[in-house]
């Protein structure tokens, strides 16, 4: 097994993450975390999962390896959240979970836990962290991170034309100058390194399997920045 769980505390049978269960929200502890990921090869995070989608079907797809949807509301989440509890043959998956948490307060029970990290069509905070660089969020994407950990980011730079969204006017352009010029280093800090960054086409876009990768496919000009980085051991 190449699973690596890292115990974040002496007495870490008293840690707590928010897990959605149905349409419950329920505590797990950080062992009984750790036991559900135990048997897999690979433990993979998306942040800011929306509906959820995504991870459900990146674990059917990849039923050897454990996947986590994390979010901070559950609202969104409920659909996939009750389909994975079903039996099997009606949808039901054993390596998925659903967390509720923000980037901001990642739980702790996720440090070190992830080797594959996802962030899709980020809004709200956490694109304002990914587009300004900012160091919190940047820290505490990476210590979700298992050594040598990848991260993928793909953001829909669309929304910095004309007419700009109130919500995203305050942020700079995203374009491949500005991450090469302001971002890279500022990834770096955090442990953080970018290897690649290129805009994406209609083809590309429509392979990714989440809701909103598909919507923007078929826009007039899909306009998606792919970001990769690792996290170095």
């Amino acid at each position: 097994m190449m699973y690596r769980f890292r115990i974040i505390a002496e007495n870490n049978s008293l840690l707590r993450v928010k897990v959605l269960r149905g349409k419950s929200i329920v505590e797990m502890t950080a062992p009984e975390l750790q036991e559900r990921v135990a048997p897999y090869r690979r433990v993979a995070l998306d942040i800011g999962a929306g509906d959820g989608k995504f991870v459900y079907r990146q674990a059917q797809t990849h039923p050897d390896a454990f996947f986590i949807g994390l979010d901070a509301s559950p609202a969104n989440l409920t659909e996939y959240a009750a389909k994975i509890l079903k039996k099997p043959a009606k949808g039901g998956l054993a390596n998925v979970l659903y967390v509720i948490a923000n980037v901001e307060q990642l739980p702790a029970e996720l440090h070190g836990l992830a080797n594959d990290i996802f962030i899709n069509f980020p809004w709200g905070s956490l694109l304002d962290g990914l587009v300004l660089g900012d160091a919190r969020v940047l820290a505490n994407i990476a210590s979700v991170a298992a050594p040598d950990a990848t991260l993928e980011i793909y953001i829909n730079y669309a929304v910095f034309s004309e007419p700009v969204p109130v919500d995203v006017a305050e942020l700079p352009e995203m374009t491949i100058d500005y991450i090469n010029a302001t971002l890279q280093p500022r990834y770096a800090a955090a442990g953080i390194m970018i290897s690649e960054r290129r805009y994406l086409g209609p083809e590309a876009m429509k392979a990714i399997p989440s809701t909103w990768s598909r919507r923007l496919a078929f826009g007039k000009k899909p306009q998606t920045i792919f970001i990769k980085a690792e996290r170095p051991s």
